[in-house]
């Protein structure tokens, strides 16, 4: 077939996904998201190297991603989230070195995350509610990553400082793991994040505050609730929320959350006045 485009999205389709659609090698576009199609992913789908674009999300797909979707070297947007898909991600992903958007969310993924530091192109990952574990993944230095989704999933280990440090990101969810350790100082000196959740992980220390007068300089949303840090917010941190709420520009740090535990009858945590937007409160230890 000579077929380079295939919209078939927003309809009411049942079934399985016909193996026979992998013989259509000249294929571009194929969208079929938002019907009902069932089963597996066909085996062979890395036939459809041409392929730059595979919308496949809100369906009923089941099963795990085929090893050949790292066959797919053209490819630069994978939609598979909100199906019911299983298993592991492929290690052959690491091939799609072109790929911009990738989003599997709402599935049942296990296992741990593949090495995406040969992918420089992503722009942003969205992994949230999966059951993912291991470490958090490793990503190129020079990557263009501008937003990255991991919430609610079982992953461990730390916070490595090089994630921080891509100044492309923007949005870093991490809410809702099981990461612990310290909080890289100074937040890694990020320039450019403007959502930062680390609520309901294990984290410990001290919070960072700010040393360098760029790092968080955009944030709008700081979640640091729900872990075990000791110590107060920092005031470096208030004062940057009170400078940039102060400013003329229409971007507002609109919210800094942290925890209000008694340890020993003593408050940790504690903002100073007018600083957190919400405090949670925790019983006495």
């Amino acid at each position: 077939s000579l077929l380079k485009e295939l919209w078939l999205g927003s309809n009411l389709f049942v079934g399985g996904i016909p193996s026979s659609i992998t013989s259509m090698t000249n294929l571009e576009y194929l969208y079929l998201q938002e019907n009902n199609f069932g089963g597996a992913l066909p085996v062979n789908i890395g036939n459809l190297n041409n392929l730059v674009e595979l919308l496949l999300d809100e369906n009923k797909l089941t099963g795990q991603i085929p090893q050949s979707i790292g066959q797919l070297n053209n490819l630069e947007v994978l939609t598979l989230d909100n199906n019911r898909l299983s298993g592991e991600l492929p290690g052959t992903m690491e091939n799609l070195t072109k790929l911009k958007r990738f989003r599997a969310f709402n599935n049942m993924l296990q296992g741990p995350i593949p090495n995406f530091s040969r992918m420089d192109n992503l722009v942003e990952i969205y992994l949230n509610d999966n059951m993912l574990n291991g470490p958090l993944p490793v990503l190129s230095a020079t990557s263009k990553l501008n937003r990255l989704d991991l919430a609610n999933n079982e992953l461990t280990g730390v916070l490595p400082v090089s994630l921080l440090q891509i100044n492309s990101l923007e949005l870093l969810y991490l809410s809702n793991n099981t990461l612990s350790g310290p909080v890289p100082t100074d937040f890694g000196g990020n320039r450019n994040l403007v959502d930062l959740y680390l609520d309901g992980n294990n984290f410990e220390g001290p919070i960072p505050g700010i040393v360098n007068s760029a790092t968080l300089r955009n944030i709008q949303e700081l979640l640091l609730h729900g872990n075990s840090f000791s110590g107060p917010v920092p005031d470096s941190l208030c004062d940057r929320r009170a400078a940039i709420n102060s400013a003329t520009d229409p971007a507002q740090f609109e919210s800094l959350h942290a925890d209000c535990l008694l340890v020993n009858g003593f408050v940790q945590n504690s903002c100073r006045a007018g600083c957190c937007t919400k405090c949670y409160a925790g019983s006495s230890i």
